[in-house]
């Protein structure tokens, strides 16, 4: 008696290519972005002294109405990537802060700014109706926010905090939202 055995072919099962697969794709971004950043990085520089440069002249346009004088020390800090990502302790803008204490209340005030800022061909950022605590206005990469936060009655005045910010990752084709 003569016996024949089948051997049946066997294939490894292909659930390990998805697995390479998506680990190729994030080992590859995860390079392109390295250099994205590292080929930039001159670009970032040079803009960012350019910015530095002109700062003072920009938040010459961001005084507050009527002349009121600042209260304490302006705030100067430098931004970076954050902790994490790929822009991570590279400087790549600036923000700067001032107070004021103005005479009146913030809907006049920040009335004031508008016109101020768009006769200087900035453009308000948000939709915030006149009146409200907080005004942004953009022109290419510098962000103006003027806000204001505290106010007294005897004789009536409001703190107005403005800050100035420029940074590199600030997109210029971007359009506001009352174009």
């Amino acid at each position: 008696m003569s016996s024949t055995f089948r051997t049946r072919s066997y294939t490894a099962p292909d659930w390990w290519k998805p697995i390479v697969l998506f680990v190729v794709v994030g080992v590859a971004i995860l390079g392109g972005q390295m250099w994205y950043v590292r080929a930039k990085l001159p670009e970032v520089g040079a803009e960012l002294v350019a910015a530095k440069a002109e700062a003072d002249s920009v938040f010459a346009q961001l005084a507050p109405p009527d002349g009121a004088p600042p209260e304490g020390e302006m705030e100067k800090r430098v931004s970076t990537g954050g902790p994490r990502g790929k822009w991570q302790g590279v400087e790549s803008g600036f923000v700067w802060t001032q107070a004021y204490m103005v005479p009146g209340d913030f809907g006049p005030i920040s009335e004031e700014y508008r016109k101020r800022l768009q006769g200087r061909g900035w453009k308000p950022f948000d939709g915030s109706a006149p009146g409200q605590f907080q005004r942004v206005f953009k022109r290419d990469k510098w962000i103006a926010t003027v806000s204001g936060n505290e106010w007294w009655d005897h004789p009536r005045r409001t703190r107005v905090r403005v800050r100035l910010e420029w940074d590199f990752r600030h997109q210029t084709g971007y359009r506001t939202s009352l174009e």
